[in-house]
């Protein structure tokens, strides 16, 4: 039976990992946080009739400003998706239309949000124990109030990983996190 597994957890817990882990088991890929940029991209001037001309001052929006915006402001964030993600939610199906053979995981860190729009057989929750999640993003770059801002704004993710069928922690090495992914998906080494 082909699988559509949606994917969602918090900034930095190990989303990309687990997906990729999956791609190489002949998964097709869907994120939609790339999807994302390819909106933001496509839709230049909407954006900026929304938001302003701050958040693009060479004309082209700052995706870096507009981050900035919306992360500090919750009206701003709700103002982004309610214009990002219906055109998200139309090229992640577009996208699996496509692959119909296929085995397909989509991550997306709202994913749990969307679900009823989005045609899936099981939802993954990943987790990371906050005293491996901030060391591990300070290593990335972000600094300690980058963090605490995101970590703020997505807080409602965590109050939603009882809706997953599957939930993996990945506070451990990915060897751990491939090793649960296999035992649970039933996936060949």
């Amino acid at each position: 039976m082909r699988e559509i597994l949606g994917l969602y957890g918090m900034v930095g817990t190990g989303k990309s990992t687990l997906s990729k882990y999956l791609e190489s088991k002949n998964f097709f890929y869907i994120n939609q946080d790339l999807l994302g940029h390819e909106v933001l991209e496509e839709n230049n001037k909407g954006l900026i009739a929304l938001f302003g001309k701050d958040i693009a001052p060479s004309g082209k929006v700052d995706r870096q400003l507009l981050s900035q915006l919306v992360f500090e402001d919750s009206s701003q964030l709700k103002k982004l998706t309610t214009f990002s993600h219906p055109l998200i939610i139309q090229k992640t199906n577009t996208l699996i239309k496509n692959h119909e053979e296929q085995n397909i995981i989509i991550e997306g860190a709202f994913f749990y949000k969307v679900r009823d729009l989005i045609s899936y057989t099981k939802m993954l929750y990943i987790e990371v124990n906050p005293s491996v999640l901030i060391p591990r993003l300070i290593q990335r770059g972000h600094s300690l109030e980058w963090i605490e801002r995101v970590l703020e704004s997505q807080k409602e993710i965590a109050n939603h990983k009882g809706l997953a069928d599957y939930i993996f922690d990945n506070s451990e090495d990915t060897d751990h996190l491939y090793t649960q992914i296999q035992n649970t998906l039933f996936l060949s080494q």
